[in-house]
């Protein structure tokens, strides 16, 4: 899943309108987005102040440093400098929990959960009934392999909004990491997302429904269509499989394969980071 969609949805808003439109426009084009990444960030800077000596107020420049700190992660591949305008931006704005979400989200992305952690927990306690917050700290206890922790958040996440497909699929593999199987329940939880739209073929993987290869075959005619992210998915959430399954092998190839082939900014490929930096 991208996380960055969700970041720039966040913050990255620039106090020019047509600077913002043409934000807007790039977002859903990373690719161009990156291309004008220079004009975009001189323009962030010159009419929200982030520049030394500029003069605006605390909320123009927090806009802008959240959007910049997007153009570090995404087009920079710059985590450091990415995060870096985060903490500046809650210096400013402290305890702001969309901040702290997408702080925790750049760390999370690149394989460091556990710095993420006191972020999310903060998040969490300002907003005990966010989602995003809940489904936020799941994920990152799912890729620290903390189960437990992870099936508590992820559920939590579906009783405050039962249309989170990814949520129901990481709350069933936490499970059967804890040997917990919950067929019924997460065939419940899945059987109201369509069929027709990714991601489906995973849902129907775990319910028994495709096998291995066919997921990855479903999911490579969808990057071709869509670009890279289904594939990666697919490699990563069935390397979880073979996790669970002991196909050690098996599973070390599958999150190599989303460690490398994921786009930078999607949250499995933090998950096939840390889950590697554990396999023998």
């Amino acid at each position: 899943m991208r996380w960055a969609i969700i970041l720039i949805g966040a913050v990255a808003m620039s106090v020019c309108q047509e600077a913002k439109s043409q934000t807007s426009r790039l977002v859903e084009d990373r690719p161009a987005l990156c291309l004008h990444m220079e004009e975009i960030r001189a323009e962030i800077e010159s009419t929200s102040g982030v520049v030394e000596g500029g003069v605006v107020g605390p909320e123009q420049k927090v806009r802008a440093l959240g959007q910049r700190a997007s153009l570090h992660f995404l087009c920079e591949r710059d985590v450091d400098a990415a995060v870096a305008d985060i903490d500046a931006a809650l210096l400013l704005s402290p305890g702001d929990p969309a901040l702290l979400r997408i702080r925790a989200a750049y760390l999370t992305t690149a394989g460091y959960a556990n710095l993420a952690m006191e972020d999310l927990d903060r998040a969490v306690m300002l907003e005990p009934n966010s989602p995003l917050s809940r489904r936020a700290r799941g994920i990152a206890y799912l890729h620290l392999a903390q189960y437990q922790e992870a099936a508590t958040d992820l559920q939590t996440t579906l009783l405050l909004n039962p249309a989170q497909p990814y949520a129901a699929l990481e709350l069933h593999i936490a499970r059967l990491h804890l040997n917990a199987p919950d067929a019924e329940e997460f065939a419940r939880n899945t059987a109201r997302f369509s069929v027709h739209e990714w991601p489906a073929p995973l849902l129907a993987y775990y319910r028994g429904e495709v096998g291995e290869e066919d997921v990855l075959r479903l999911a490579s005619r969808e990057a071709d269509r869509n670009g890279a992210g289904q594939r990666c998915e697919a490699a990563y959430y069935t390397g979880q499989s073979a996790l669970v399954e002991a196909r050690t092998s098996r599973a070390r190839a599958l999150f190599q394969e989303a460690a490398e082939g994921c786009p930078f900014d999607f949250s499995e490929r933090g998950g096939a980071l840390e889950e590697l930096s554990r396999l023998p």
